[in-house]
């Protein structure tokens, strides 16, 4: 399932994929979708802080 318009977080069995905008940063996608930046490096082997436009990332269900 692909869909950048989710906000308040991602149902408890989904995963989804997101296109990194410009100037997005993994705090702000951490917050959207409701999961932690320990979490998004880890499902997407990020290291860096910064991340490239047009990059696609996974997400999965947050912690609720």
């Amino acid at each position: 399932m692909s869909d950048n318009r989710l906000g308040a977080g991602i149902k408890s069995s989904q995963s989804i994929r997101h296109t990194v905008k410009p100037g997005e940063t993994l705090f702000a996608i951490s917050q959207r979708f409701g999961v932690s930046v320990a979490d998004l490096r880890k499902w997407n082997g990020v290291k860096e802080n910064k991340l490239e436009a047009g990059r696609n990332i996974k997400v999965s269900a947050g912690k609720h």
